[in-house]
């Protein structure tokens, strides 16, 4: 059916139902509480009753929109806003259905309302109730009005990987610095490497103190130094860090396994060789968010991929509040929820046997 392809997903058909419920048993509700009219005061439990059901509905096709459309970093902390508010106002609207539903059965053989002192404190949580859902709401249109979210896919830009063209590698040669290739900008990580800057590793690219130094090295390149993309040889586990500092952060990175046995890590808030969070993927396709403290893990979300690409790929991790995602080529494999963790840097976690090519890094704070 053409209106039903046309929707990105179900949540923008299925968010208006309790925003019109809600707001329509709040007016039946004081309206029965004055008048004492019980069709109303039934009309009204009914209402309520669908509300929560539709409210159920919203949140759950908004938590799977989340998952299957690609976020950019500076939507992120407005759609966790969205969420946190939305399950807010479910926790308020449920036993407010339930109660206003028991009350309505309680009346159904008498002619007038009792218990009228409650059916006001009802009213009053009603009332609040009314106030959420339209903050959620608004927040919600603020996603798709301002910040375009589901109205045109975001496209993942092929130019994140760069080609030094033949024309410029004998000037690149001339004085090869990994520093060039990578920028901070408002505290946003830009790095596109290429097969020659191995001098990252020893530069801004390091390990954590307490991780072994001796399971990860930067490969010289054989042939075309200039060409796109660092390659790293795994031997064993090690975590890599950047210097810069983050709260909430998106990290986003190009590369490519090659020969590669074992997971990668795109982690975060790194505090220790033992304590940070990561989303790690694996050569198998299996995705984990998991929160390490003091080297115990604990699994947050995960999913796994249908397939493994077997060229260049994007894996993006994200912390926004509570929120945490981690993405293959745009799409959730896992979300998982947690307290956040105080700030600290990014990086890669690495445990595995084998090579993967780095070909871009994003660090974006949201």
């Amino acid at each position: 059916m053409p209106f039903i392809d046309s929707l990105p997903n179900l949540h923008p058909a299925v968010s208006h139902f309790p925003i019109a419920l809600v707001v329509v048993a709040i007016l039946f509700d004081l309206v029965s509480l004055v008048t004492d009219r019980q069709w109303l005061d039934r009309a009204a439990a009914a209402l309520y009753g669908l509300g929560a059901v539709g409210a159920v509905g919203a949140y759950i096709t908004g938590q799977r929109a989340s998952e299957q459309i690609d976020i950019p970093p500076e939507s992120m902390s407005a759609v966790s806003d969205h969420a946190d508010i939305a399950l807010v106002f479910l926790a308020v609207v449920v036993p407010l259905a339930a109660i206003r539903v028991v009350l309505a059965y309680r009346d159904r053989d008498t002619d007038s309302l009792s218990l009228k002192p409650v059916r006001a404190v009802a009213v009053v949580v009603a009332l609040v109730a009314g106030g959420l859902v339209l903050h959620t709401a608004n927040l919600g249109g603020a996603l798709v009005f301002e910040h375009g979210l589901a109205v045109e896919q975001r496209v993942v830009e092929e130019e994140k990987i760069v080609e030094v063209q033949p024309d410029d590698q004998d000037d690149v040669l001339d004085h090869i610095d990994p520093e060039d290739r990578y920028t901070v900008e408002d505290n946003t990580i830009r790095w596109n490497p290429i097969a020659a800057d191995t001098g990252a590793l020893t530069s801004f690219l390091t390990f954590i103190d307490g991780s072994p130094d001796d399971t990860i090295e930067a490969v010289e390149p054989e042939e075309d130094p200039v060409q796109s993309g660092l390659v790293f040889q795994i031997d064993g586990t090690g975590l890599l860090k950047f210097p810069e500092i983050y709260d909430d952060v998106q990290v986003d990175v190009q590369l490519e396994l090659i020969d590669y046995d074992g997971a990668i890590g795109l982690a975060h808030h790194i505090h220790a060789y033992e304590t940070f969070e990561m989303f790690r993927f694996t050569d198998d396709g299996e995705g984990e968010l998991i929160r390490r403290t003091d080297g115990n893990d604990d699994v947050l979300d995960d999913g796994t991929a249908d397939e493994v690409p077997d060229d260049v790929f994007e894996l993006t991790v994200s912390a926004s509040g509570r929120h945490f995602y981690g993405r293959l080529d745009g799409e959730a494999l896992a979300h998982g929820h947690a307290d956040p963790l105080s700030s600290g840097e990014v990086g890669f976690f690495f445990d595995g046997a084998g090579q993967i090519r780095i070909h871009s890094v994003t660090v974006t704070p949201i």
